[in-house]
């Protein structure tokens, strides 16, 4: 993520970024406690909080979606 967010930083003015991926790796500890982050499965539709700042204190958020693995319909 911090890779990503570096990215996003150096490319853009943003404050909500999509990112879609088939899994996310396990957090380290995170950095940027002002940005929010957010991973929802969408085969079971569960959200989890990877880093929630404290009210009032989020200027960016990112939310994850984690596909699975996406394929072709069966035959």
């Amino acid at each position: 993520m911090r890779g990503i967010i570096k990215g996003l930083n150096e490319a853009w003015e943003w404050t909500f970024v999509l990112v879609f991926c088939v899994a996310s790796a396990n957090f380290r500890a995170w950095e940027e406690t002002k940005i929010g982050c957010v991973k929802i499965d969408s085969q079971n539709g569960r959200v989890e909080w990877k880093h929630e700042p404290v009210e009032g204190d989020r200027e960016k958020l990112i939310i994850i979606a984690e596909t699975g693995v996406i394929g072709s319909p069966a035959a």
